[in-house]
């Protein structure tokens, strides 16, 4: 079953990464199998499954029926592009091992969209939040979003700070964009029987080829793992769950995507070039 989205009066949006495309718009009907749906609900496409030889990047596009959410009340098609994956991936993040007040969350690179996402999400489940940031320059715009502290790391030495701010505990929970060389540095910043949920390869240049060197003594009584937005797709109860925290979330006015910059359609390769930068504060949206 297929549904042929279309662009609003208002121009369909579409976020861009290094591997997947997300679109926001109004969409009609193709085929008589298709159910679930009314001609002119506002629904967004996200990559439950595959979408590889759709194409989307495109003013119409056919997408699985199995990709469409209901659109939030109230977003703009460029908001809502950039929602649903992000804060998805933010929720699992923090719910995996649960996060509750009194827990103390690092987020790793956390001017990325996801790493805002869960600055604000932990805040709202009570941990007090800690970010990082290559450049002294984004530091203010992360306490802006909501973390409690923030550590520069072109200026800071990552382990020395964050046990400071712990009082030497460590954090009960880091997340990890970038894998690499860096995650013996976290798991040091982390407490005895805290964990360590990479869910990026920033730090690697091919996701099939990626290891871990660790020595032994760093994983004692700490967990490590890898963690996907699939965790929640390939469990319904939890998915339905993350779906209603997310607009229960958004009314509250907890949910804040922020957007650092547009494209119009045509200049899709300048995008993907800003993108591969890696100089972000929140997502990219591509306007056709």
């Amino acid at each position: 079953m297929r549904e042929r989205i279309r662009r609003s009066t208002a121009g369909s949006a579409y976020t861009t990464n290094i591997h997947s495309t997300y679109t926001a718009s109004l969409r009609r009907r193709q085929g008589g199998d298709v159910s679930g749906f009314s001609v002119g609900d506002r629904v967004t496409a996200v990559p439950f499954t595959t979408i590889a030889g759709t194409g989307v990047y495109a003013d119409t596009a056919n997408v699985p029926t199995t990709t469409l959410l209901r659109s939030l009340d109230g977003t703009t098609d460029a908001e809502e592009a950039i929602t649903w994956m992000a804060y998805l991936n933010a929720y699992n993040l923090l719910t995996a091992p649960r996060v509750e007040p009194g827990t103390t969350v690092l987020t790793i690179g956390a001017t990325s969209g996801v790493g805002l996402a869960t600055i604000q999400i932990a805040r709202d489940l009570g941990a007090t939040v800690i970010a990082t940031t290559r450049k002294r320059r984004k530091a203010a715009a992360l306490r802006d979003a909501g973390a409690h502290q923030v550590i520069v790391t072109e200026e800071e030495k990552l382990t020395v700070r964050v046990l400071e701010l712990t009082g030497g505990r460590g954090v009960d929970l880091a997340l990890d964009p970038v894998a690499g060389p860096g995650v013996a540095d976290i798991l040091a910043t982390t407490a005895i029987g805290g964990y360590v949920l990479i869910y990026g390869v920033l730090g690697v240049p091919d996701f099939a080829t990626a290891r871990l060197d660790l020595p032994l003594p760093a994983i004692v009584m700490k967990f490590v793992s890898y963690a996907t937005v699939w965790e929640l797709v390939l469990n319904p109860p939890r998915m339905e769950t993350a779906q209603a925290y997310i607009r229960d979330a958004h009314r509250r006015g907890v949910i804040k995507p922020v957007i650092d910059r547009t494209f119009p359609l045509s200049e899709i390769v300048a995008a993907h070039q800003y993108l591969d930068g890696r100089d972000l504060f929140g997502k990219i949206v591509v306007l056709p």
